[in-house]
């Protein structure tokens, strides 16, 4: 679900410009930010809304961060430091390749690679990443960004901060090279 609410973030960037993205997506990072304090000493407000969210969350996001916070600081950096078309792109690997990864990995991941991560989720996730990239830039920054996505996966550093800034990053990098 987070992944599909994540899709505004780069149709704001589309629509607008880069300022304003930045600032509502700051806005967000300092209410979800606010939000994780308050939830770790008080609980989530509204018995209602708790009852709905605890299952959603990860056992590491109970007590840490949720993954709302990684995306939306990962949005921001990319659309600071990379230019429109890449940091669009690098998010968008994150929201279609990641949530591809977390559908297939659990549905038919047999061969594990690390913790939670199976091959076949990376696999769905280089490919989704990929194809990503090729509907939005050249197929050597979408073979060079889908790659960085899936290298992001496996550093110690939660996914939803890692993969669009290794995926930026590369892509970015790989534009200085013929």
């Amino acid at each position: 679900m987070l992944h599909l609410v994540g899709l505004g973030v780069p149709i704001l960037y589309w629509v607008t410009n880069r300022e304003f993205t930045l600032f509502v997506v700051g806005a967000f990072i300092v209410g979800f930010v606010a939000f994780e304090f308050y939830r770790w000493k008080h609980g989530i407000p509204l018995k209602e809304a708790e009852e709905i969210a605890r299952p959603l969350l990860r056992p590491s996001e109970r007590r840490g961060l949720g993954a709302h916070v990684y995306f939306s600081c990962s949005a921001f950096v990319s659309i600071l430091f990379y230019p429109q078309s890449i940091a669009t792109t690098a998010i968008m690997m994150l929201i279609l390749g990641d949530g591809a990864a977390a559908l297939v990995g659990i549905k038919w991941g047999e061969v594990r690679l690390r913790e939670r991560r199976t091959l076949e989720g990376s696999l769905a996730l280089f490919l989704v990443a990929f194809l990503v990239g090729l509907l939005m830039l050249s197929p050597k920054l979408a073979l060079v960004g889908a790659s960085g996505a899936v290298s992001a996966e496996f550093l110690p550093i939660n996914d939803n901060l890692s993969i669009p800034i290794l995926a930026g990053l590369a892509m970015t990098l790989a534009t200085y090279f013929p």
